[in-house]
């Protein structure tokens, strides 16, 4: 059976890899539509430097560019503006240097766009703009580049409540732009249910102005009843990015590490630090009521090292290659005291234990096109989606003669593609990631989903999200959850658990409305999935409800959303009337990544 099924997940990892070049070229996008509050911006800008737009800057020389930087706090914000003495505003440099045109140049409509979108990648900026303008010489061109910092010295307060309860709380005192340069310090607070996180962090993007970036933190993890350390987590990486399409080489090398104790699933009305008690569980297996904890303790070391070597403009082709290694250690708690039968049923939840060191080479071919649009993942700030195909194929080998506990071919392959509908896209995708062994060692999952965006309506937005996922070959043992803040609103936090999901989401969005420079946005929703053990077993849940939405352009690009969501099945005992409050919508855009850690 194993093999028959194995071989269906094969033919279609070969058609991913095999039919990206016939592929035809996403249309192109419409022209980009701004908000009223950016139009204002570029109004302000233009102000204040006395300029005027080019119509028609094709074919011209830059002349030169001028960088204004709006303040954080401005007169049309509600805030008094004597806060800004208390922030660093970014160095003008700093912007310069990321132009991928310079005083020279012919005018490049595409690389104009680029810098835009790289910009808007900068997590201290939130408008990001780039106007041609009026030149005193003909057949020129100067460009006008209008940034908006956020508050940089700041507590950054990412709450997660559900019904009144504080599930989670990231706290971070944070300077985000160091001296005006974009490196960021962090002391990192995270309170949970069972423990709180301490830790520090550093970002520095351009090294020395260089192209070589390094990032990481470590934390260390406290359990609240007893204050002893219950574990660490941490990364750092190191490289120089493909900052863009048209760099030819770049490199990574990156670490990351988990080591504590995993509660896989809590309830909604406990709050942050009100206890290490975990779920307990009674096994079917035993006459009697076991009151097991859910609980195991992990401890992950993932590391990889990779260069890539990139072709292409308009059509990209990613070649990278490198090393890899991933060891993942689970270990039940103490169930000395337990009959066998309770161990033996335990250690079945757990995932399974397993150490890989991979050389491993990867191909990415994708199109480089861009559409720029308003109000999906935020509001009335301009947004970036790729569209066009995106596929992957990588392969990785592994044997026990070099230490891994399997001998094993790993092979990784996934298709994507996403088509313009006026200022909205749809985008489906799928992937497979197997990892072929002994017949009983055999890892592997499929995946496939999609996401439907309507073109801005009168009222707004209409978006379709889901996806199903199958671990048709179930080695490692890895859970998936849902319920509570995201994908099934209306019931407990993580009620649903197991290696097969099917989820599905409709939200509408409704355009936003400007008060005093806050944009301000309401939503309905409908949610309906599943995770669970088989498909046999599936029994899908549904749920309902509305929100608000709200982005705060001087703090950050992320909407702050407030959802209250009820379920349509009363009767589950996992049903629970939820109101969250967190940072970020409640599904993100799907893309697809490469399973390493730094490309």
């Amino acid at each position: 059976m194993w093999s028959r099924r194995l071989a269906a997940r094969s033919a279609v990892l070969v058609a991913m890899a095999t039919c990206s070049g016939s592929v035809a070229a996403a249309p192109k996008p419409p022209p980009h539509v701004l908000s009223e509050y950016e139009k204002e911006s570029i109004r302000l800008a233009l102000a204040d430097i006395g300029a005027e737009r080019e119509p028609s800057p094709e074919g011209k020389r830059v002349e030169d560019i001028d960088i204004v930087t709006l303040d954080v706090i401005e007169k049309r914000d509600p805030f008094p503006r004597f806060l800004n003495a208390l922030h660093v505003t970014t160095r003008p440099v700093v912007i310069r240097r990321e132009m991928l045109l310079h005083p020279g140049d012919l005018y490049d409509a595409d690389l104009v766009e680029e810098t835009a979108r790289n910009l808007r990648q900068v997590p201290q900026l939130s408008v990001v703009l780039i106007v041609p303008t009026k030149a005193e010489k003909e057949n020129w061109v100067r460009l006008l580049v209008i940034t908006k910092d956020v508050w940089s010295l700041r507590p950054n307060l990412e709450p997660v409540f559900v019904n009144g309860n504080l599930q989670t709380l990231a706290m971070q005192a944070q300077e985000q732009n160091l001296l005006g340069r974009h490196k960021i310090i962090t002391a990192n607070i995270v309170l949970t249910r069972p423990t709180y996180l301490l830790g520090l962090g550093y970002t520095d993007p351009r090294i020395g102005g260089s192209r070589l970036a390094a990032d990481g933190d470590a934390n260390l993890v406290f359990n609240c009843r007893t204050g002893a350390v219950e574990g660490s987590t941490g990364d750092f990486s190191y490289g120089k990015p493909l900052y863009s399409t048209r760099t030819k080489w770049g490199w990574n090398t990156s670490i990351v590490w988990a080591d504590g104790i995993v509660r896989p699933a809590g309830t909604t009305g406990q709050s942050v630090c009100s206890g290490d008690h975990a779920v307990e569980l009674d096994f079917a297996a035993t006459p009697y009521v076991d009151h097991v904890p859910y609980q195991y303790r992990e401890d992950i070391l993932d590391g990889e090292f990779a260069a890539v070597r990139s072709f292409g403009v308009a059509h990209k082709s990613d070649l990278a290659f490198g090393l890899e290694a991933d060891r993942r250690v689970f270990e039940p708690p103490d169930l000395s005291a337990e009959p066998l039968i309770v161990r033996a049923e335990f250690q079945k939840l757990l995932p399974v234990s397993d150490t890989r060191l991979s050389p491993f080479v990867q191909l990415h071919e994708y199109e480089n096109a861009f559409q720029r649009v308003l109000d999906i993942e935020s509001l009335g700030l301009q947004e970036d989606f790729r569209l066009g195909y995106d596929a992957w194929l990588k392969v990785y080998p592994a044997t026990k003669a070099l230490g891994s506990t399997r001998n094993l071919i790993g092979l990784y392959g996934a298709l994507g593609y996403t088509l313009p509908l006026s200022n909205g896209f749809t985008r489906v995708y799928a992937y497979s990631n197997l990892q072929i062994s002994n017949p009983d060692q055999t890892d592997g999952v499929f995946k496939v989903g999609g996401r439907f965006v309507t073109p801005r309506l009168p009222f707004g937005r209409v978006v379709l999200d889901g996806y199903v996922l199958d671990r048709f070959d179930n080695y490692l043992n890895p859970n998936y959850s849902l319920g509570g803040t995201t994908r099934l609103r209306g019931y407990r936090t993580q009620a649903f658990v197991g290696p097969n999901v099917v989820v599905g989401n409709v939200e509408v969005r409704s355009r936003p409305i400007e008060v005093l420079s806050v944009q301000m946005g309401v939503a309905a929703f409908y949610d309906v999935g599943d995770a669970f053990r088989d498909f046999s077993v599936m029994k899908l849940k549904q749920g309902v409800g509305g929100g608000l939405r709200f982005v705060f352009p001087q703090a950050q690009r992320a909407v702050f959303r407030v959802d209250l969501g009820f379920p349509l099945s009363p009767s589950d005992p996992a049903a629970d009337t939820t109101i969250v409050a967190e940072f970020e919508q409640a599904f993100p855009v799907p893309a697809l990544v490469s399973p390493g850690l730094g490309l």
